[in-house]
């Protein structure tokens, strides 16, 4: 998902990247309240007439779903965001390991979409100033990664006359 602002005064941009997510994490907590009761139900309708087998099986089912749920939830909730403001640039990266910042200067800042590693590989947003290399949105779809890069490069344009320091 790729969200941007920005503010027409200054020229200021933020430019929000984050996973795509189907589910908000009420509705996974329902889908798995929903599907580990009528697997437990089942399978203790089936222990209470003898057949006492499936109840471990039926157990084990739902931790290993409930334990994916929380793994896809965890994973989501990364994302990067991208603040332009006068001659600065500075992403902004939260994942579950914690929080990272980066900064650098507007005016020396290339966006590169670069290829893969090998050609079925999908194509990498990098940021690169001074020898210095951030790849971005690597969780975005690959037409997600094409759009972030085009406003990317319009928001970098867009502020160099107005709000910025930098004579012509």
């Amino acid at each position: 998902m790729v969200e941007i602002s920005a503010c027409s005064e200054t020229g200021d941009h933020t430019i929000r990247l984050a996973p795509n997510c189907s589910m908000s994490r009420r509705t996974a907590s329902l889908v798995f309240l929903a599907l580990a009761t009528g697997c437990l139900l089942f399978s203790a309708l089936l222990a209470v007439q003898g057949y006492w087998i499936p109840l471990p099986f039926a157990g084990a089912e739902v931790l290993a779903l409930g334990a994916g749920l929380f793994w896809v939830r965890r994973e989501l909730e990364r994302g990067e965001t991208i603040a332009i403001a006068g001659d600065a640039v500075a992403v902004r990266r939260s994942d579950r390991t914690g929080v990272s910042e980066a900064s650098f200067n507007r005016t020396w800042l290339r966006v590169e979409l670069r290829p893969g590693r090998y050609r079925w590989y999908p194509r990498r947003l990098v940021l690169t100033s001074h020898g210095r290399e951030l790849e971005v949105g690597a969780f975005l779809a690959e037409s997600e990664r094409a759009r972030a890069a085009k406003q990317l490069k319009a928001a970098l344009r867009a502020g160099l006359g107005a709000g910025s320091n930098r004579q012509r």
